[in-house]
Formats: C-alpha cells, structure tokens, sequence
C-alpha cells in the first residue's frame, strides 16, 4: 500500500512541476526556448510512469536473486 502511495506522491508532484514551469513559459518566448526542452522531458517522465508495467512472475525474480542462501 504504501508503494502505491508513494507513486501517487511522485505523479502529482511531477505534473505540478510541470504545470507551474508551463506558466513561465508561456509568459516568454525567451524563456520557453530555453526551458521547453526540460518540461518535455518531464513530461515524457510522467507518459512512461503512466504506463501499467507488466506482471512479473516471482519464481523469476526468486530464481535470478535467491532470497536466502
């Protein structure tokens, strides 16, 4: 639980982050020339970190790093 907690932290924080730079860039050309490539970047962040990752199977994980010795 606490995992999905702390995607939902990350996700917003990253979308506020954007949407606040989004504002100063749309206030200046200069300044969107410079900062546009950053807010895309982080845009692509948050596009793959939308995305559902696939099920991963436990024997593999157990498999490939033994959890006990």
């Amino acid at each position: 639980m606490r995992l999905v907690e702390r995607e939902k932290f990350i996700n917003v924080g990253l979308f506020k982050y954007v949407e606040f730079w989004k504002q100063f860039i749309e206030q200046s050309t200069t300044y969107g020339m410079k900062m546009n490539p950053y807010v895309d970047y982080w845009e692509d962040v948050l596009l793959h970190l939308s995305k559902l990752l696939p099920t991963q199977r436990s024997t593999l994980l157990e498999g490939f790093w033994p959890s006990s010795n």
